[in-house]
């Protein structure tokens, strides 16, 4: 098998292929459902159209963002990615919420085995921030220890094909370009990437989307919502994040 002869190349046993397989079936077994944002127009396997829109987070997030990480970029990931998984909710009605993500930057450049990470998490009606993050950390933390194995034979064992306009496990995916280099999952036709990126003056979204699938309202609207609801959560990490309401009356 290509992939086994792979790891022979790096060293890695056959014996620890199996682990990580192991870990990567059981993590998710069951139905899955594919989590996207809804679309603005049908998805018809169209051409990847892509569009990007920037955002600056205000400096009453961005400060508390740096403080609850303990300016760590390993935890500020972790903590937005908790924050994407409630507003995914929001938006889908949906508990189980698979999004990606990409390894972390490697110290040389090769031919990984894979580059690209899955995490699943489950919202109950009674989590809160704070427990939801800690969830989140084990979620990526495991997801880091099995990351070599490779993505297609994740796909392949689920019968879940990838083509060239549908990734089939996750439509949404979330970067923190401090740690995660956008390249190593570039290859991916997916439909939303969230690329944040952490500097001394602040924090920054650049939202990577499918133009043929999301206008451009629509996205100023899921920013506008995430910035909001990350106002909400930030400040009151003990309170239950499916209670946070993000809505005005109006809207």
């Amino acid at each position: 098998m290509e992939y086994l002869q792979r790891y022979g190349e790096l060293g890695i046993a056959s014996h620890q292929f199996a682990i990580y397989e192991k870990y990567w079936l059981a993590k998710l077994a069951g139905n899955l459902i594919k989590t996207s944002f809804p679309y603005d127009f049908p998805k018809k396997g169209s051409p990847f159209k892509k569009e990007s829109m920037k955002y600056e987070f205000s400096k009453n997030i961005a400060n508390r963002l740096i403080q609850l990480s303990n300016q760590s970029d390993s935890r500020l990931h972790m903590i937005l990615t908790a924050g994407l998984f409630v507003l995914l909710e929001k938006y889908t009605g949906i508990k189980d919420i698979i999004l990606g993500t990409s390894i972390y930057r490697q110290d040389f450049e090769s031919e990984f085995i894979n580059t690209v990470l899955t995490l699943r998490s489950t919202l109950n009606e009674a989590i809160t921030f704070k427990e939801l993050i800690l969830q989140v950390r084990q979620t990526i933390v495991k997801a880091v220890e099995n990351q070599n194995y490779p993505i297609e034979m994740v796909l392949e064992q689920l019968n879940m094909p990838m083509s060239e306009s549908n990734f089939s496990l996750f439509g949404v995916a979330i970067l923190l370009e401090n740690i995660h280099p956008y390249r190593y999952i570039n290859h991916l036709p997916l439909e939303m990437v969230f690329s944040f990126f952490r500097s001394n003056e602040g924090i920054k979204l650049d939202l990577k989307y499918d133009g043929s699938l999301y206008g451009k309202v629509t996205i100023e609207r899921i920013i506008t919502l995430f910035a909001r609801l990350l106002e909400s959560v930030l400040f009151q990490i003990e309170g239950r994040v499916l209670d946070r309401e993000i809505l005005s009356g109006e809207e």
